[in-house]
């Protein structure tokens, strides 16, 4: 059997559930257990990229918000494990033997911990679970205890708990080293951080493993993401479109704009260029399905008018009315499919 000198460990539970509990016990026993400079632990708090990126765009759409946090915080660890599997040593430094990059979030549905399984495998690295299993009850007590700025809404932790997909060590052969912890009354609590720290020794001994043919398929899935992601933008780019020819016939109509439709014309195919731009560096987190939904096109309309204005000297009055009639005409048609 061959081993590895890094395992991913994977946190998964409900909010509140006390993932990140364990994953810091973890990373403060490692020390004693493995004395020196002999293990190295790094872990990924998906929460916390989400509040950073959150504070630095208060007005980016929250699923927009957790959309990029996991890209984001996924990212992170592919470029670790990347980074130590290519890495030498200086000459007069040590190097650990041992490495646990620990990931800490809900992970609730199984495509998502198999995507780092998969990443593990990709980088010669071992894999491990920690299943943190309360009821839903449980989880939404626990998150009332917590400050008010961590709190998740009731209805995130409800509808998580309807959709979470736990570990299965019977139907799916990459789970098999999983721990599934009940519970975390402080009696067991040394008990359970063994149990925990055997998953990850588990994880030490032997890499993941995905045959060939699972690469191909998950290429093959990555190619056809990306030709949803190509339709949506071009999507995005025809609704625009659409966007631009109501405004121009609504002020056609203004007498506070008829007089300057050339420049408006100018002016909002300058907008649409910048917001194009803005939507393709965000198109994979800017929407919630595959094509274009009502709400989508709205906040591409509204950031439109608010890249032109400025451009113009009429007042916000007569853009706000503008925009609402735009929208108002548009109506159920404003879904547009590729």
């Amino acid at each position: 059997m061959s081993d590895t000198s890094t395992v991913v460990l994977v946190m998964c539970g409900l909010p509140a559930a006390g993932k990140s509990y364990w994953g810091c016990r973890l990373q403060d026993s490692a020390s004693s257990r493995y004395p020196g400079k002999e293990c190295e632990v790094q872990r990924i708090e998906f929460d916390a990229i989400e509040a950073r990126l959150r504070e630095e765009d208060e007005g980016l759409h929250p699923i927009a918000v957790w959309h990029r946090a996991r890209s984001k915080a996924l990212a992170q660890a592919e470029s670790i494990l990347h980074q130590e599997r290519g890495s030498s040593t200086p000459v007069g430094l040590s190097k650990p033997s041992r490495r646990i990059l620990i990931l800490d979030d809900n992970m609730y549905y199984a495509s998502m911990r198999r995507k780092v399984y998969l990443m593990a495998a990709r980088n010669g690295a071992g894999y491990g679970c920690v299943h943190v299993d309360i009821s839903v009850e449980d989880a939404l007590s626990q998150n009332m205890k917590r400050p008010l700025r961590q709190r998740v809404d009731e209805k995130v932790i409800r509808r998580m708990n309807a959709r979470l997909e736990a570990p299965n060590k019977s139907t799916r052969r990459w789970e098999t080293n999983t721990l599934v912890i009940e519970r975390q009354e402080e009696e067991v609590g040394a008990r359970t951080l063994d149990k925990i720290w055997s998953v990850v020794e588990r994880g030490w001994e032997a890499p993941a493993f995905i045959p060939k043919s699972c690469f191909e398929e998950e290429a093959k899935k990555e190619r056809d993401r990306q030709k949803v992601r190509e339709s949506v933008v071009h999507t995005a780019e025809l609704a625009l479109r659409r966007v631009i020819g109501t405004a121009m016939l609504l002020a056609g109509t203004d007498v506070r704009l008829s007089g300057t439709l050339s420049s408006l014309g100018r002016g909002f195919q300058v907008a649409k260029t910048e917001v194009m731009k803005r939507f393709r560096e965000k198109s994979a987190f800017f929407v919630t399905q595959d094509t274009l939904e009502k709400r989508d096109v709205e906040l591409l309309t509204k950031s439109l008018f608010a890249a032109i204005r400025g451009e113009f000297g009429n007042d916000e009055k007569t853009w706000s009315e503008l925009e609402k009639k735009t929208l108002k005409i548009l109506g159920e048609k404003i879904t547009i499919d590729p």
